[in-house]
């Protein structure tokens, strides 16, 4: 698959290299109208392609294409085969978790003031500046906190001692725990007061690896936190893996052959001409010296004494690494390619779902809680203190639409709306056109609130009846 790839990325560098040194004569028509003359002349001249033209002609030779395919064929056997062996502990686990879902970090923060303290939190992230935020929002409050990453655990402080705790004692002191990846894996937390987990990260090994951090005993329920990631972010993801194997295949054509440097900026080959660009060249140097080059190469077990030195002699790629990009961009362009013929936004929610064999369900959202206690306490303001029609407290009609208008702008805050409400949404948040008693109804019962809006005809004055709006408790 490598071959495959190095290949393909090969004929890709060779039509960089051809457009980029070839001149491309354009002719110009000159209209000569404005010089009181019918004639036209044509002006030909050379000019070098613009780099725009050059991306579009290399990118119709597919790098990945075939080798993807070529994969998932191979994926899918060892699925099927994976599915005849006995199921590992943590498969069962899964179902003592409790799930929900949120779209930004600044949710949690809240999540946590409003929890007991002794309910402590394991909070992962795949960015470091998030993880520096919260654990910054939590000091502004107060909140026992501390932030592990590469840099960290490093430096001497609460860190490198929370991260000992965890890797000694498997506990960790602090009320919020913050990690990156760096705790994926290699360690366990066996720690009944750990009851939440946050997990914000899209790669599903590292995903599950996660998880598998607290330690579960029987019976024993936690709830889990998964951030929404969005199509925009998951194209990212993909673009930085494309940019990895791109890195890979830069480092492995330039193991492919010699060239010695005859000058300050100069490379030749001293056996043939390359068809790496000087520019190429350069850049897969810049990689090889680079954090990302030290992920995709090792040294070689016997490197020929008559080679030439590059900055390659003694090295060789990384054939895991390969194959770790190759799979998770599998993993990415299915997901994309699904949202492309779903267009669900949860499409990658919903995959992580089914990772854990959970279900989407739309009221698992943190927000649905707190909005539905809010319309609650608007109908409590509203609901009559007794049986009688003398108790009831009369919405008029001139009130009405201000009474919907209050409801429905609490529907707009939810992060999705309920099913029965969804073919209704252009006529939200329109105080010209607002839904009446029955979509409010439907809403309702969309959250099972024990509440009605009901409707009756009465004397408002000497003479005028007005069809009135009431609320009443239901079973």
């Amino acid at each position: 698959y490598f071959k495959s790839t190095l290949s393909k990325y090969s004929e890709q560098s060779r039509k960089r290299k051809e457009l980029t040194d070839s001149k491309a004569t354009a002719i110009f028509h000159v209209d000569m109208l404005h010089l009181d003359t019918e004639n036209s002349i044509s002006i030909e001249t050379e000019k070098h392609y613009d780099s725009r033209y050059i991306d579009e002609e290399c990118r119709k030779i597919q790098v990945f294409s075939d080798t993807l395919e070529a994969l998932k064929h191979h994926i899918s056997q060892a699925k099927n085969s994976y599915k005849i062996l006995p199921n590992p502990v943590i498969q069962n686990r899964y179902e003592q978790l409790d799930v929900f879902y949120f779209r930004d970090i600044r949710e949690i923060s809240k999540r946590i003031q409003s929890c007991p303290h002794d309910e402590k939190w394991l909070v992962f992230t795949d960015d470091e500046k998030d993880g520096a935020r919260l654990d910054a929002f939590m000091e502004e409050r107060e909140i026992d906190s501390a932030f592990l990453s590469r840099d960290t655990i490093n430096k001497t402080g609460r860190p490198k001692k929370e991260f000992k705790n965890v890797v000694e004692k498997q506990k960790f002191d602090s009320h919020v725990l913050i990690a990156t990846s760096i705790m994926d894996c290699g360690v366990s937390i066996h720690d009944p007061a750990v009851k939440h987990i946050v997990i914000a990260h899209s790669n599903k090994a590292t995903f599950l690896q996660m998880i598998g951090r607290k330690r579960l005993d029987k019976d024993e329920r936690v709830n889990l936190y998964i951030m929404l990631e969005t199509e925009r972010h998951i194209h990212g993801i993909r673009y930085q893996l494309e940019k990895q194997m791109k890195s890979l295949c830069r480092l492995g054509l330039v193991e492919n052959f010699d060239y010695e440097q005859i000058g300050p900026d100069t490379w030749t080959d001293i056996r043939e001409t390359p068809y790496l660009s000087p520019v190429e060249i350069r850049l897969a140097e810049d990689v090889f010296h680079s954090e990302m080059g030290r992920r995709l190469i090792y040294p070689a077990k016997n490197s020929p004494v008559e080679k030439r030195k590059t900055f390659m002699y003694g090295y060789q790629i990384s054939e895991t690494a390969f194959l770790s990009i190759l799979y998770d961009l599998s993993d990415y362009i299915e997901a994309l390619d699904e949202f492309h013929d779903s267009k669900d936004p949860y499409f990658f929610l919903k995959r992580q779902l089914s990772w854990l064999g959970k279900e989407y369900d739309e009221q698992k959202w943190l927000q649905y809680g707190r909005v539905k206690m809010e319309i609650a306490e608007l109908f409590d303001k509203y609901c009559a203190s007794g049986d009688s029609p003398k108790d009831r407290i009369w919405i008029r009609k001139n009130e009405q639409d201000e009474f919907a208008y209050k409801c429905f702008a609490l529907l707009l805050s939810l992060p999705e709306m309920p099913k029965t409400l969804k073919r209704h949404c252009d006529r939200f948040g329109k105080p010209k056109k607002l839904p009446g008693k029955e979509l409010l109804n439907k809403a309702l019962a969309a959250y099972h609130l024990p509440f009605k809006v009901s409707s009756k005809s009465r004397t408002v004055s000497k003479g005028v009846r007005e069809t009135c709006w009431y609320v009443e408790k239901i079973s």
